[in-house]
């Protein structure tokens, strides 16, 4: 293989690992922020709120099996990574916890 097969592959993983780091610190606090500003106008925002919940879900899975499946001694990056992960998407779930009870 040549080094530049090498260097795309690289590439395409680094590429990947950024997307994935920031949709699962940003995606379910960006919903539930959006959920919030739904119900300020008026809305129900219960599109914002599934799509919210679905991120926190698959996210707050895929956080949790970082952490639990790595150690801080080990693979450090993972572990980190699974605890920022998890207080992120608990964040987004406490303010959407807050969004439904917020009256208009």
């Amino acid at each position: 293989m040549s080094k530049n097969g090498n260097n795309r592959t690289s590439k395409t993983s680094l590429i990947i690992l950024i997307g994935y780091l920031i949709s699962s610190i940003f995606a379910g606090l960006i919903f539930s922020g959006l959920t919030i500003r739904a119900r300020n106008e008026g809305n129900s925002g219960i599109g914002w709120a599934i799509l919210s919940l679905i991120c926190i879900g698959v996210f707050g899975f895929m956080g949790y099996a970082f952490f639990k499946t790595s150690s801080p001694l080990s693979d450090a990056f993972y572990y980190y990574l699974g605890i920022i992960t998890l207080v992120a998407n608990g964040l987004a779930l406490f303010i959407l916890f807050l969004a439904f009870f917020k009256r208009n």
